[in-house]
């Protein structure tokens, strides 16, 4: 048999509400791939000045610009000039004192020496301060960069900025995601600006055109020859005022003699630093070599190819944050289903 129930007989239920049941929203999972991509280029930014050396590449090439500048003025270069036209000078007021005097060979020794130099000497000389004159311009434009030692820093800081960024976001709390975000952008923006502000934007071409000019010049090679030929000057000078001038001379002969003897100590002085300098910036120079094969794109040099590099970097830092905040499709809510009706309730912070 069956029994009916009734309404009067049916148990009575008493049902507490079960815990919400929150829907999947796509807020983090959209927050996810911006986050794991800001992360890399944290890691990038951060591990490529050091694989590289940009360090010491970018502090060699700015100490290089500061240590040569006070000599590559138009007044110094002038200089220089002058200096090796009293050489030349000397040369040839000697010439003539042993023609017309039939000075015979090895009567004065040192003279000799730096007859039989002198040719190469002036030759060696002009060529040096043609070359490096010729570059002033290419070389006060790569100068007046600002901050190129400091490049590596700049890339390292934003690299760290960026890790922290993406460790802030992953935790999911929009606020603290938002101002996160917002630094990011900051940080991307300088590194952007900083090519163009500094100066670095205008100068690829500078910068390729000096080291190439400076290569033949800044060896250690020139830097024997420029030293052997301040000792071959120095003994026929001394000679020269030790002996020579002793000797009958014609009145023109002797004030020739004397000019260049009473110009030497002065010459000498400018001839010793513009050697010194350029054997002390050797390793500088290297590592401005160095910094301008930094390329990975043939025909690119180093110095070209750091604009729109860091660019990018910066442009990219910009949209990834912008990403990682932008709306979704629809609010990013939780739905949750409550005693059979369904409620929303705003993420972290959205009341912010």
């Amino acid at each position: 048999m069956t029994a009916a129930l009734t309404g009067a007989n049916l148990p009575d239920l008493h049902l507490t509400d079960a815990t919400p049941i929150v829907a999947p929203t796509d807020s983090t999972a959209r927050r996810t791939l911006p986050v794991v991509i800001l992360g890399l280029i944290g890691l990038v930014l951060i591990v490529t000045p050091f694989a590289t050396s940009m360090f010491a590449k970018a502090a060699s090439a700015n100490q290089l610009m500061t240590n040569f500048a006070p000599l590559l003025t138009d007044e110094n270069l002038a200089k220089y000039h002058g200096d090796v036209d009293l050489f030349a000078s000397e040369a040839d007021s000697l010439r003539a004192v042993y023609r017309d005097h039939h000075v015979a060979a090895g009567a004065y020794p040192r003279i000799d020496a730096f007859l039989g130099a002198a040719d190469g000497i002036d030759t060696r000389n002009r060529h040096l301060l043609d070359t490096v004159g010729g570059g002033t311009a290419d070389f006060d434009r790569l100068h007046k960069v600002t901050g190129l030692d400091r490049l590596p820093l700049l890339l390292v800081g934003a690299g760290l900025a960026s890790l922290v960024a993406a460790g802030v976001a992953w935790r999911g709390e929009r606020r603290a995601v938002r101002r996160a975000m917002a630094a990011t952008a900051l940080v991307g923006a300088v590194v952007l600006a900083y090519p163009f502000v500094s100066g670095l934007a205008d100068t690829g071409h500078n910068a390729d055109a000096l080291v190439t000019r400076f290569e033949p010049v800044m060896t250690q090679a020139q830097v024997r020859s420029l030293q052997q030929d301040f000792v071959v000057l120095v003994g026929a000078v001394g000679e020269v005022d030790a002996q020579l001038l002793a000797t009958p001379l014609t009145t023109a002969e002797r004030a020739d003699l004397t000019r260049v003897r009473d110009g030497w100590p002065a010459a000498s002085a400018d001839f010793a630093t513009l050697t010194g300098a350029i054997n002390d910036n050797l390793a500088n120079f290297g590592q401005l070599q160095a910094f301008s094969k930094l390329s990975p794109i043939s025909g690119w040099s180093g110095f070209r190819a750091a604009t729109p590099a860091i660019a990018v970097a910066g442009a990219l830092l910009i949209a990834v944050a912008a990403a990682a905040v932008w709306p979704g499709r629809r609010p990013s809510r939780h739905r949750f289903i409550s005693g059979g009706t369904q409620a929303v309730s705003p993420e972290p912070g959205d009341d912010q």
